[in-house]
């Protein structure tokens, strides 16, 4: 055998021996969301996110205080049937960084994103002779946690929830 496949094998023993959580992300940021939501033709609603992150961390606002930073972004995939605005973020909270030495702004805790969701006016017309039972909508949060001296790898929480014809 050679030195490199001694090499390959040992990587590949250490990784199948070590504890499954060596690799996993920290989980920082919980969402809640209402899973079902009813949504006629003509009508359009405010669909809330809250974000909630763990005790301990924040997350950069949006817009994020510099070009280095990431900001948190909620994005939802293009679909057929629902058109969504541009996500409404709140205002950060100031927040002093040991690394950083300045404040940015960031959320922590508890805070919402709210997307307002209607039907597509063309989907609206097919709605009222053949109404689809639901649509499904898929998206992502995507933010970077720190805590007051690191930061850890950018994330993205998946969710979905399904538009409903009432």
């Amino acid at each position: 055998m050679t030195q490199a496949a001694l090499f390959q094998s040992a990587i590949f023993a250490a990784l199948l021996l070590a504890p499954p959580m060596a690799f996993a992300a920290q989980q920082t940021v919980v969402l809640e969301y209402q899973d079902h939501i009813p949504l006629g033709p003509t009508e359009s609603k405010l669909v809330q996110i809250d974000v909630n992150v763990i005790q301990g961390f924040h997350v950069q606002a949006n817009p994020a205080s510099r070009e280095n930073l990431i900001p948190t972004e909620l994005n939802l995939e293009p679909s057929p049937q629902v058109q969504f605005s541009a996500p409404t973020y709140p205002k950060g909270k100031p927040f002093r960084m040991n690394p950083i030495g300045s404040e940015i702004l960031t959320y922590s805790g508890s805070f919402q994103i709210g997307v307002e969701i209607s039907r597509l006016k063309t989907d609206a017309k097919l709605l009222s002779k053949s109404p689809p039972k639901s649509t499904l909508v898929k998206g992502k949060l995507r933010y970077q946690a720190c805590d007051e001296k690191t930061c850890l790898r950018p994330s993205a929480v998946p969710f979905e929830f399904w538009v409903e014809n009432p």
